[in-house]
């Protein structure tokens, strides 16, 4: 900070965080967090620095010690440009989608009050978020949603349901989802984006009777293709961090179907980690000493 505060800069610079408490999910057991760092030193920062932070509003608990300002991007009823957003938003799916405008036509017609009821109920659920209506729309045009009442009862009311639909659509049984369990307890798990190869390594370190074949790996990561998502690297990513949140954690009164267990995910990369033919590098070593701590692979047991 002291070397910042000498720099004098032609200009204003901004350093944006997003989504600040998704860094919650990996704070260290000792040391600051990304918060309790910026919480002592914000008043440190040269005044040419200006900083951007994004928080999920269930969870601006976490920031409640930051002397930011705060706007808020989900409340319709104070930001009128919000609600405008949101119906230009809705405007264009609809009319740009003949399978969404045959879906949500009621006995085949789409009129002006239709719509307009069809577009304040979607509007009040979103609560600002793009994500739900983009994914409910979505559903829409793929024919999986169809709002042949005014009641608009099958329209998921959040997007954990959302999610709760999308993954029953895929997992029709509990069977189907258990195959795929693995892959994801280490997706949740691991500290960064990993391979296909990388994630077959890792569930293969758990096996002690043969290993998964390669064939069948591959079957269970096309069933995940939607929500593990390859990037430019050909690592794969969670298709939303939300997503990944949905898996492991629920609020109060949310079915808890689907949940994955993050603890047999570091399980089995400690495993992998600790069977690798190379010496571990140092971020290899932090990495396995990180997941180590996450599995407490021997809490079962007790104390001794």
């Amino acid at each position: 900070m002291d070397s910042l505060k000498r720099k004098i800069a032609d200009e204003d610079y901004i350093l944006l965080i997003d989504g600040l408490n998704e860094a919650e999910f990996h704070k260290p057991d000792y040391g600051d967090t990304i918060v309790s760092f910026l919480t002592k030193m914000i008043g440190k920062f040269p005044s040419w620095l200006k900083l951007i932070v994004t928080v999920r509003t269930t969870l601006q608990e976490v920031a409640k010690l930051l002397p930011f300002h705060k706007i808020y991007l989900d409340k319709l009823d104070v930001n009128e440009a919000i609600d405008q957003d949101l119906q230009a938003y809705i405007l264009h799916r609809i009319h740009s989608s003949p399978e969404i405008q045959n879906n949500i036509s009621l006995n085949g017609k789409m009129d002006n009050t239709t719509f307009g009821k069809l577009s304040t109920h979607l509007k009040a659920l979103s609560q600002g978020s793009y994500l739900y209506l983009k994914l409910t729309f979505d559903l829409i045009e793929k024919g999986y949603l169809v709002l042949k009442s005014s009641s608009y009862k099958v329209v998921p009311v959040s997007l954990a349901e959302v999610y709760l639909l999308q993954c029953n659509m895929k997992f029709p049984t509990q069977s189907s989802f258990e195959r795929v369990l693995p892959l994801l307890n280490v997706a949740v798990a691991s500290l960064h984006p990993m391979t296909d190869d990388q994630l077959y390594q890792a569930i293969n370190a758990g096996n002690i009777d043969g290993n998964l074949e390669w064939e069948d790996f591959q079957q269970r990561m096309d069933n995940l293709s939607m929500f593990l998502i390859k990037r430019r690297d050909m690592t794969r990513m969670f298709v939303h961090p939300s997503f990944r949140e949905w898996l492991i954690w629920r609020e109060d009164g949310e079915k808890t179907k689907f949940l994955c267990d993050p603890r047999s995910g570091h399980t089995l990369l400690a495993f992998w980690f600790s069977r690798q033919e190379n010496k571990l590098n140092r971020q290899q070593t932090i990495e396995l000493g990180h997941h180590i701590l996450k599995a407490h692979i021997f809490k079962v047991f007790g104390s001794v």
